[in-house]
């Protein structure tokens, strides 16, 4: 599982979801889609644009997308 709720924050933190979606090339709704769940819909290369869009290093990239959880 993602870590939906500081993904969202670290969004915001970027100017919100639409200009998150538009500097990833993501579509709004379908981001939108994405954080509602668990964030385990994201495809590979939606995180990969995500994290460059966000400017994660390695450690917020673990903690975000690889948290205990997702081992699980």
């Amino acid at each position: 599982m993602v870590d939906v709720v500081e993904l969202k924050n670290e969004i915001n933190r970027h100017g919100g979801v639409s200009v998150l979606a538009q500097r990833c090339g993501i579509a709004e709704s379908t981001l939108y889609r994405r954080l509602s769940g668990d964030g385990s819909d994201f495809t590979i290369g939606e995180v990969v644009r995500l994290i460059g869009a966000l400017e994660f290093g390695m450690k917020k990239t673990t903690k975000i997308f690889l948290n205990k959880q997702s081992q699980i």
